[in-house]
């Protein structure tokens, strides 16, 4: 059980970096080195603030879908 759980998300986290890390070269060719750049430390920066937000006010809750329903109400529940 607890080896197809970590099996499971290690194929999910290898399935969303690998099809961002392929699409990077076309991603810089359409908007230009410094562009790219730009935007790749833009979406890092944005990244980390939210994760650092979630980490900050996830005392006290469960999972993330708890904090989701506190704070967000039951639709944010549905979705996360």
């Amino acid at each position: 059980e607890a080896k197809s759980a970590i099996a499971r998300i290690f194929t999910i986290a290898n399935v969303m970096l690998g099809s961002s890390l392929l699409v990077l070269p076309w991603a810089f060719d359409g908007s230009g080195l410094v562009a790219g750049v730009a935007l790749v430390a833009a979406i890092g920066l944005f990244c980390h603030y939210t994760s650092s937000l979630i980490l900050r006010w996830s005392d006290g809750f469960e999972d993330f879908s708890a904090m989701c329903l506190h704070f967000l109400g039951r639709w944010a529940w549905h979705v996360s």
